[in-house]
């Protein structure tokens, strides 16, 4: 295969998975602390394709472009709701989440409370506090929330919102709702002593839709670039043929 014209077919591909996550970025944009997959490209050596001229052996070096995605662990904006149960953290951490037997980590602080009254996210998985599930008694009032995590009702202390980081994020994986950190991995989580969530307010996404749309716009420009430099190598390469393959 010609050189150049491998080189534009791996550039395609890549294109392509960029496209698909882009439009992944797009779709989860109004969902609440979504974070969002970015791409890295490079040109990787790929061997050597060797070329015989009729008298020496030739070899040129290929290159391959490759995507590498990667979770984008930015804040996004707080936006403020009035509703009691919901929470934005301000900085570092993240929520920890329980799904029956298995333990997530979500920025995601739009709560409510389930049947009942435990503090549950919109798939119904229970916030893990200190003492684990925390449980609301509707008789004893409004809550409040502090900037520390306490949960109050009246001067009733109901537990305390717990946060969780971690020191190589690139380690973490996405999940249903939320993130988990890979199964080979030997890091650990580690619980913040100093934290601060916002009552009454959500994270939103850190997508950016109008930077989104110009992805997408370069995505194509770049598809159709490579798709024209295929067809001028195969153009070329039936030129040749026919220049060499005329005997007359």
């Amino acid at each position: 295969m010609n050189s150049g014209i491998y080189s534009a077919a791996t550039s395609m591909s890549s294109l392509e998975k960029w496209q698909e996550i882009t439009t992944q970025n797009i779709a989860a944009s109004s969902v609440t602390g979504f974070k969002k997959t970015e791409f890295s490209f490079e040109a990787v050596a790929n061997g050597v394709i060797g070329i015989g001229n009729g008298f020496e052996a030739v070899s040129t070096a290929t290159h391959k472009a490759t995507a590498t995605p990667g979770i984008n662990f930015d804040n996004g904006v707080v936006q403020h709701t009035g509703v009691p149960t919901h929470m934005a953290i301000n900085g570092n951490g993240f929520f920890k989440m329980e799904n029956g037997d298995v333990e997530y980590f979500s920025r995601d602080g739009e709560f409510r409370l389930n049947a009942d009254g435990i503090i549950v996210n919109k798939h119904g998985h229970k916030l893990l506090g200190d003492a684990g599930e925390l449980r609301i008694l509707p008789e004893n009032g409004e809550i409040s929330i502090s900037s520390g995590g306490q949960i109050k009702q009246g001067e009733i202390v109901v537990g305390s919102v717990s946060l969780y980081d971690f020191e190589d994020k690139s380690e973490l994986v996405r999940a249903h709702g939320g993130f988990m950190l890979k199964s080979d991995t030997e890091q650990e989580p580690e619980q913040l002593n100093d934290i601060h969530v916002v009552q009454g307010n959500i994270e939103a996404s850190n997508v950016s839709t109008l930077n989104e749309m110009v992805n997408l716009i370069s995505i194509s420009r770049a598809y159709e670039a490579n798709q024209k430099v295929i067809q001028n190598f195969d153009n070329l390469d039936n030129r040749t043929i026919e220049v060499l393959g005329d005997t007359t």
